[in-house]
């Protein structure tokens, strides 16, 4: 079993793109913080003016500007650029992430030479609390769109500004940075008082901010209960993002180079990243279990994890032996054979390593039945089962 369950990990990660069933709206909101001068922005005035550049699931039938929300509330994430590099450079995030049900924020703000990191910081958690006070005006397109569930990320220079939004912030549901270089004021001390559930991403051959001197020093000061370093081997720094020649430039005159191409960098980040934030932002405990067994079983990244999660308390009773639900043969090639405890109506979900529903069905008054998973990819999947009682039941089956 866990030759196939490596199978499919790496199959996964190698050739993981999203796949997009959402249309993905813009909108560019500048926010504005009277307590601070500066920014970037249009319209001038008091105060600092952060241009905000802002994606969301679109009901259009097209990605485009200014388009209609589609039904539903979504957690927020809020992702910083890195050093004289563009929100635009990170297309590969939210053309991922989007789809999956989130917004996601880009602030335009400290992209010349001489940044202020605090600033930056600053900026990262002020918006945050701004798209909470737009979720409440019903004049805003984001109006009832927003659920209080949100994730600080960022790369490289926004990866240590996020350390820095989220020191002694608690606000924030989880932080997650993609190869995060050291700040100034160090994001590193700051890392101290950084409490929430911390994902740090890295790259094993990043030689702009190499892990031993930057992400895992990140880690090991993280302050927090849960947190993980997940480093992928053969990546590079500049790579996180999609294009950047002022990234690329300085990123060619260190090594080592990166041995992996970018597009299978960006998938096994996905693969990690995605987990992550379907478990700490939408209480997904089968996603948690999918980031184990990926942390655990791959052969393309090494991992530091220090967590004490309990996953029955997100609502899922999710156990490998669930006592009231039996899956036979497991693994299976074709035919899923279910028994239940006891008759009960319910309905059937079936959800794959990343946490996308790929069959549904509902039984009435069945405590036996049997479920075609023959189309299905080879893989780690979820069978979770909601009955009339509002309980929802999970357990884990493998697809060969």
């Amino acid at each position: 079993m866990k030759k196939i369950i490596l199978l499919a990990l790496v199959l996964f990660a190698a050739l993981h793109v999203s796949s997009q069933t959402t249309s993905i709206g813009h909108r560019t909101v500048t926010f504005n913080d009277a307590t601070r001068t500066g920014g970037y922005g249009s319209g001038g005035g008091a105060g600092r003016q952060i241009q905000t550049e802002i994606y969301y699931p679109s009901s259009a039938a097209a990605d485009g500007d200014s388009t209609a929300f589609a039904t539903g509330q979504y957690p927020l994430l809020i992702f910083g650029h890195g050093f004289v590099m563009a929100w635009s450079s990170y297309d590969n995030v939210w053309k991922d992430l989007v789809p999956q049900g989130y917004i996601i924020c880009f602030p335009r703000t400290e992209g010349g030479t001489s940044p202020s990191h605090t600033d930056f910081g600053k900026d990262l958690a002020l918006i945050q609390s701004k798209m909470m006070g737009l979720n409440t005006v019903s004049s805003s397109a984001f109006f009832n769109h927003v659920i209080n569930k949100t994730a600080i990320m960022g790369h490289s220079m926004g990866g240590g500004s996020s350390f820095l939004a989220c020191s002694g912030n608690t606000a924030p549901t989880t932080m997650v940075t993609f190869a995060a270089a050291n700040t100034n004021p160090s994001s590193i001390a700051a890392a101290q008082q950084v409490t929430i559930p911390t994902l740090v991403i890295a790259g094993q051959n990043d030689c702009v901010a190499p892990p031993a001197a930057h992400q895992d020093s990140m880690y090991l000061k993280t302050a927090s209960s849960c947190k993980a370093e997940i480093t992928i081997k053969g990546a590079a720094h500049c790579e996180f993002a999609n294009t950047s020649v002022t990234c690329s430039f300085g990123e060619g005159t260190c090594s080592p180079q990166p041995t992996i191409n970018a597009a299978t960098q960006h998938a096994i980040a996905s693969v990690y990243y995605s987990y992550w934030l379907k478990y700490w932002l939408k209480n997904d405990c089968s996603s948690w279990n999918s980031f184990l067994d990926s942390a655990n079983n791959a052969t393309n990244i090494t991992k530091k994890l220090s967590c004490n999660v309990t996953c029955s308390t997100t609502g899922i009773n999710q156990t490998k032996n669930n006592s009231s639900i039996k899956l036979a043969p497991n693994p299976t090639e074709s035919l899923l054979h279910v028994s239940l405890e006891k008759s009960e109506t319910a309905d059937i979900e079936i959800y794959d390593a990343i946490g996308r529903v790929v069959k549904t069905l509902h039984i009435s008054d069945a405590n036996n039945f049997t479920i075609d998973v023959a189309n299905c990819d080879k893989g780690v999947y979820y069978l979770i089962i909601k009955n009339t009682m509002a309980e929802n039941k999970a357990i884990k089956f493998i697809k060969e």
